[in-house]
């Protein structure tokens, strides 16, 4: 009886233990590296197939416009990575079991600056494991109420590369309900 008592308890100790060492979480920074890097050698390949393959299997098969958004992305960035600054970043849990890395990027190439946010999901489906967003704009437009990248709810890729571009994009955020309005009165009160 004491043996499976111990024996008990040390099985309950190593999955307490195992759920606490979540890779994911531990080693956040590791894999958002690993998922930036990717990133950008898909992109600076400037072929359209290298990027699609980032992406999960199910947005591949299933978003109505991943091949525009990625036509967008490899239209404004160019040239080659200099620097670059993680400007946010946040890992979290899913109600559905799924688990996210979101990361804002600000990026400076031998051609230009751009800024980059995406959102990385994993755990669960494989065919749902993958980038899930990617959205870019011009660092000088990162600042203008009308452009937003970070739109959790847009699923796809999406890159402010002209006036045509942002027209499409802005009208898939506000089907998704993203609120331009608001976030035009938020700046002028900034501005203030």
């Amino acid at each position: 009886m004491k043996n499976n008592i111990g024996l008990i308890f040390i099985i309950i100790c190593g999955v307490i233990l195992m759920g606490c060492g979540d890779d994911f979480y531990r080693n956040s920074e590791k894999y958002d590296k690993t998922y930036f890097n990717d990133a950008i050698a898909a992109l600076e390949s400037g072929k359209a197939e290298n990027v699609k393959k980032l992406f999960a299997e199910d947005l591949q098969e299933n978003s109505d416009d991943l091949d525009t958004g990625i036509e967008e992305l490899l239209k404004l960035y160019q040239g080659k990575m200099v620097s670059y600054n993680e400007s946010g970043s946040e890992t979290k849990e899913l109600a559905n079991g799924y688990k996210e890395k979101y990361t804002y990027y600000e990026i400076t190439t031998d051609k230009g600056e751009f800024c980059m946010a995406y959102i990385y999901q994993a755990g669960g489906d494989d065919k749902k494991t993958g980038f899930r967003h990617i959205g870019m704009c011009r660092l000088d437009d990162s600042y203008d109420y009308d452009v937003n990248i970070s739109y959790e709810k847009y699923e796809g890729a999406y890159a402010y590369c002209d006036d045509a571009a942002k027209e499409r994009i802005n009208k898939k955020l506000k089907e998704k309900g993203f609120d331009f309005e608001k976030i035009k009165k938020a700046y002028e009160t900034v501005k203030e």
